[in-house]
C-alpha cells in the first residue's frame, strides 16, 4: 500500500468537520511521541522520504475500517485485532 493511500485514508477518519489536518496531526505526534510537521507529510506522500513504521502502523490502524466500508465490507472493531492487522501491514 503507497504513502500516499495510507495517508488518504488516515485523513478520511481524522480530518471531519471540526478537526483539520493540524489537530490530527498534533494527535499523531502525542500518540507516537514525535514532533512531525506537515512538511513531513507532504514528503511521505510524495515518497521523498521514507514513512517510518510507528506512523504507518499508526495510520493503517485508524484507515482499516474506513478502507473496508469503503469497499463494501462490514468490519466491527474487534480492538487490539486491527492494530495487530495495521503492525502486519506496516
Amino acid at each position: 500500500m503507497s504513502n500516499r493511500a495510507i495517508i488518504k485514508a488516515w485523513q478520511a477518519v481524522v480530518c471531519v468537520p471540526g478537526l483539520d489536518q493540524a489537530e490530527a496531526l498534533r494527535q499523531l505526534n502525542e500518540e507516537l511521541g514525535t514532533a512531525y510537521t506537515a512538511s513531513r507529510l507532504g514528503e511521505w506522500r510524495n515518497g521523498r522520504r521514507p514513512m517510518p513504521d510507528a506512523v504507518r502502523a499508526y495510520m493503517l490502524a485508524i484507515g482499516i475500517g474506513w478502507l473496508l466500508h469503503k469497499h463494501g465490507i462490514r468490519w466491527h472493531d474487534p480492538g487490539d485485532a486491527v492494530d495487530g492487522l495495521a503492525a502486519d501491514l506496516a
